[in-house]
C-alpha cells in the first residue's frame, strides 16, 4: 500500500508554504545577510531627511512700530538629533537662531517682521541644517500708522494694528487728565469734561500783580513802574516788596533840566541846581559821545558813528538777520550752511550767548520770516517742523513735527513736497505758520495736481495745531501780516487769483481783494497797507486812501506809530520818505535823499520814540561806495540828524534800534553777494518806538504784528 505525507492546514504559513519552505527562506535570508557583510549590497536602506514647511513667507500688511509673526516648521525625519542654525537681517527676525532638532520631531521656528519705516522689504533667510544650506524668502510691506489723537483730554485712543483703525474711548470719572490750562491743578475727568481746582497765585510781593496765564501758569507782573511819580524831577518813586510805593531822592548829579556844554541843571540832595559845566565833560552829540570844549560839544570823529563791535560768520555760512531784539537788548539771527542751520544770540555789547542747532533739515537756509520771538522762546519754522528754543540759554524748549499734520493731504498724492513759508504771532498765545506745496502727477494721468497752501494756527507753548486752512492753486504766499485783532493777512503770489485774504483767529476766511493787486506789508488799527502804497480797510478790503506811488518796482516799506506814519522807497536814483497821518492818509511832508553817486542799497526804516523814521543807505560811483549815510527825519520833514557810517560795504536789510545802539547788516560785494556782517554803532538818544508797526516785520520781536 502506498503511503503519502499528509500535512495539516495548520502546518502551513500565511502564504500556504510548508514548514520546509519556510525553513529554506530563513536560511536564505541568513546567507544574504552574511553576503552583505562581505561587501555585497543586494538590499537598499531607507534614509531620513530634514524638511521645511515653506520656502517663501509673505507677511500681511504691517504698520511701522508694530510686528507680524509667522510660523515655520522644520521636520527631522532622522531618528537622531540634528543641528540647525539660521541668519536673518532686520526688519525681519527669527528664533531660535541655533538649536538641536530631536529625531522624528517637527520643530517650530518663529519668524517676525518688525519694520521701523514704511516700504516693501524682501530678503532671504539662510538656514544651515545638518551642514546643508536651505533658504526661505521673506516678504513684508510696511505702512505708516495714521495719527491717533483723542478728541478731548478725557478721551483715550488706541490703534489696532490688525484693522489699521483708531478707536476712541471715554475715560471713567475720576481719572486724571490734562486740559492744558496751566491755571488748573488736580485735574480729573467728570462727565467727559476735564475739571480741576483753580491755581492760587500769590508771591507776597506788593510790587507785583499776581495773575495766571492759561498758557504759562502763575505770573508775577512787575508793577513797580505803576507807583505815581512826584512832580519834582529830583524825587523818584520806588516800590518796596513789603511796604509798597514810596518817594526817595534821585542820585546826586542826575540831570533835572536842560544841559549843554555851558550850564546844566543837576540834582543835589534832592534839589535842582544850575551849575557850570567843566571843560572835558562828556556830552552827547547828534552822532555820538564827545567832550565839552569851549562850551561846545566836540567830537574827534565828527559825524562818523562809532562802531561798538562787528561780527562776521565763517566762510561758507549765510547769515540771516531778522531784526530781533529782546527787552535786554540781546540780538538773535540764523546762520546756515548747505545742510543745516543754527539759531545764534549775542548780547548788546557783542558777546556770544548761545548757538543752538536746528534739529530738522532746512532746504535753502532760513529766511527772516521763519524766525520770530514769542514770549520766552525763539521760534523757527522749517519745511517739516516748528521748533522753539529758550531765549535764556538756547535750549530746545519744544518741537512739533508738522509732517504728521500734513499727512492727510499727502495721502491724497498731492503735493509731493512741502516748503516753509513764514511765521507770525497773534499776540494772544498763538502762532500762525504757512506752508506751500509743490504739485505731484495725478496717478494714471499725465496731468499735474493743484498747488496747495496750508495755514496753521498753533499753540505758542507746545506747537500743537488748533486749526488749519487749505488754499488751492496758491503755492506761495508773501510774509504773513497780523492785524491788531490777531487776524492773519495772507497775500498770495499768483497772477490769476485773489491776492489777499483775512483769516480770523477762529480760522474763518474773509476775502479782501477780488483781484490780484498787491501784498500786505503792514497793519495799523483797522487798516492794512500794501506794496502799492495803499491803505485798505481790513473788514471789507475797501481802499481807504492812496499814498504817493513810486516810479520803480522795488517794494516800499512802512513804519507806523500812534500819530505818525512813514513810507520809504526807491524813487529814481534816490530814496523818498513820505510822512503821513495814519487815520486820514494826509501827507505832511516828503523828503528826498540824494547821495553822491547811484543808490545801491538801503535799510528798511525804523520808527523811533521821537516820532521819526531812521534808516541807512549806500551810494556808489565808479565801482566803489561814495557815501554810506544814516538819516533820521521827523514827521514834519525836518532832518533831525545825518551821520556817516564807516565804509564797510553795502548796508541793507532790517536793522534794530535799542538802548542807544543801532544794529545793521552789510555785504562786502558791490553786487550784493558777499558775506553778511553784523555791525553795532553807538547812537545817542536812540530808542525805537513803543507802539505801532515799528519795523518791516512789525515789532522788535519780528513777529509780524504791531507792538
Amino acid at each position: 500500500m502506498n503511503r503519502r505525507l499528509a500535512v495539516s492546514r495548520g502546518d502551513r504559513g500565511p502564504f500556504g508554504w510548508s514548514l520546509a519552505q519556510r525553513l529554506g527562506l530563513v536560511v536564505g535570508l541568513a546567507m544574504t545577510a552574511l553576503a552583505a557583510g562581505c561587501g555585497e549590497s543586494p538590499l537598499v536602506a531607507i534614509k531620513g531627511e530634514l524638511r521645511l514647511s515653506e520656502t517663501r513667507i509673505e507677511f500681511p500688511r504691517t504698520f511701522v512700530g508694530y510686528s507680524s509673526v509667522r510660523k515655520l516648521t522644520l521636520s527631522n525625519g532622522w531618528p537622531d538629533p540634528r543641528p540647525m542654525s539660521l541668519t536673518v537681517q532686520a526688519p525681519f527676525d527669527a528664533s531660535p537662531k541655533e538649536t538641536m532638532v530631536r529625531g522624528h520631531f517637527d520643530f517650530p521656528i518663529e519668524v517676525v517682521f518688525a519694520p521701523e519705516g514704511p516700504g516693501r522689504f524682501e530678503q532671504v533667510m539662510e538656514l544651515l541644517v545638518d551642514g546643508a544650506p536651505k533658504t526661505v524668502t521673506l516678504v513684508g510691506v510696511a505702512e505708516k500708522a495714521p495719527p491717533c489723537r483723542a478728541s478731548g483730554p478725557c478721551r483715550e485712543v488706541d490703534f489696532n494694528p490688525e484693522t489699521g483703525e483708531c478707536k476712541e474711548r471715554r475715560l471713567p470719572d475720576g481719572a486724571s487728565c490734562v486740559s492744558g490750562n496751566q491755571c488748573m491743578t488736580d485735574e480729573t475727568c467728570s462727565g467727559d469734561v476735564c475739571k480741576g481746582v483753580l491755581r492760587v497765585c500769590d508771591d507776597g510781593n506788593l510790587c507785583t500783580e499776581d495773575v495766571c496765564d492759561p498758557a504759562r501758569g502763575c505770573l508775577a507782573l512787575d508793577r513797580s513802574a505803576d507807583c505815581p511819580m512826584p512832580n519834582d524831577s529830583c524825587k523818584s518813586a520806588y516800590c518796596d516788596p513789603l511796604g509798597g510805593c514810596g518817594i526817595v531822592n534821585v542820585d546826586d548829579g542826575t540831570p533835572c533840566g536842560p544841559a549843554n556844554c555851558a550850564t546844566a541843571l543837576i540834582c543835589a540832595s534832592g534839589q535842582c541846581r544850575e551849575l557850570d559845566v567843566p571843560e572835558g565833560t562828556p556830552c552827547n552829540g547828534e552822532c555820538g559821545i564827545g567832550a565839552c570844549k569851549d562850551k561846545v560839544c566836540f567830537r574827534t570823529m565828527g559825524k562818523v558813528l562809532k562802531e561798538a563791535w562787528t561780527y562776521e560768520p565763517d566762510a561758507g555760512i549765510r547769515l540771516e538777520f531778522p531784526g530781533i531784539s529782546d527787552p535786554s537788548g540781546n540780538l538773535y539771527w540764523a546762520e546756515c550752511d548747505s545742510t543745516s542751520c543754527d539759531v545764534v544770540s549775542y548780547t548788546s555789547n557783542g558777546f556770544s550767548r548761545f548757538r543752538s542747532k536746528v534739529k530738522t533739515a532746512v532746504s535753502g537756509g532760513l529766511q527772516r520770516e521763519q524766525l520770530i520771538l514769542v514770549g520766552e522762546w525763539i521760534v523757527v519754522l522749517t519745511d517739516r517742523a516748528i521748533e522753539a528754543f529758550s531765549r535764556v540759554d538756547g535750549a530746545l524748549a519744544w518741537e512739533r513735527l508738522l509732517a504728521d499734520d500734513l499727512e492727510p493731504i499727502l495721502s491724497q498724492g498731492l503735493p509731493c513736497k512741502w516748503s516753509a513759508g513764514s511765521l507770525a504771532s497773534d499776540g494772544r498765545g498763538g502762532i500762525y505758520a504757512f506752508f506751500a506745496g509743490a504739485p505731484c502727477m495725478i496717478p494714471g494721468t499725465d496731468a499735474l495736481g493743484p498747488n496747495l497752501g496750508v495755514l496753521f494756527s498753533l499753540q505758542a507753548g507746545t506747537g500743537e495745531p488748533i486749526w488749519s486752512r487749505i488754499f488751492e492753486d496758491n503755492p506761495k504766499a508773501a510774509p504773513l501780516v497780523i492785524s491788531s485783532d490777531g487776524s492773519a493777512l495772507v497775500s498770495f503770489i499768483t497772477p490769476w487769483l485773489p491776492g489777499m485774504v483775512r483769516v480770523d483767529r477762529d480760522g474763518v476766511v474773509t476775502s479782501l481783494l477780488s483781484v490780484q493787486d498787491g501784498a500786505a506789508l503792514a497793519s495799523w488799527g483797522d487798516l492794512a497797507f500794501d506794496d502799492r502804497s495803499r491803505a485798505m480797510r481790513i473788514a471789507d478790503g475797501a481802499i481807504a486812501y492812496q499814498l504817493p506811488a513810486f516810479t520803480t518796482d522795488d517794494p516800499p516799506a512802512f513804519v507806523i506809530g500812534t500819530h505818525q506814519g512813514f513810507l520809504l522807497g526807491k524813487d529814481g536814483d534816490g530814496l523818498r520818505l513820505s510822512s503821513f497821518h495814519p487815520s486820514t492818509g494826509f501827507v505832511s511832508s516828503t523828503s528826498t535823499i540824494e547821495g553822491d553817486g547811484f543808490l545801491r542799497s538801503w535799510t528798511h526804516p525804523i520808527l523811533t520814540n521821537r516820532d521819526s523814521a531812521l534808516f541807512a543807505a549806500t551810494f556808489v560811483g565808479g565801482g566803489a561806495p561814495t557815501e554810506t549815510g544814516f538819516w533820521e527825519i521827523g514827521g514834519d520833514g525836518d532832518l533831525l540828524r545825518s551821520c556817516v557810517l564807516p565804509d564797510a560795504g553795502l548796508y541793507a536789510g532790517i536793522s534794530v534800534l535799542r538802548q542807544s545802539s543801532f544794529t545793521v547788516t552789510s555785504r562786502s560785494s558791490l553786487v550784493g553777494m558777499g558775506p553778511d556782517k553784523v555791525h553795532q554803532f553807538e547812537l545817542p538818544k536812540g530808542e525805537s518806538g513803543t507802539a505801532g508797526w515799528v519795523n518791516v516785520r512789525g515789532s522788535l520781536a519780528a513777529d509780524g504784528r504791531p507792538q
